[in-house]
């Protein structure tokens, strides 16, 4: 993963990269992303 976010060029899209890396762009975008605070419980 780290490999795809240190690639800083314009012309290989993030996308192109996943696929030649065998990365879901999925996967990549949420180790990228901090994970959400958890949503408070519903009221009964």
């Amino acid at each position: 993963m780290d490999v795809i976010e240190e690639l800083d060029d314009p012309h290989i899209p993030i996308a192109q990269a996943c696929a030649a890396l065998g990365v879901s762009r999925a996967t990549l975008y949420r180790q990228i992303r901090p994970a959400s605070p958890p949503a408070p419980p519903r009221p009964a």
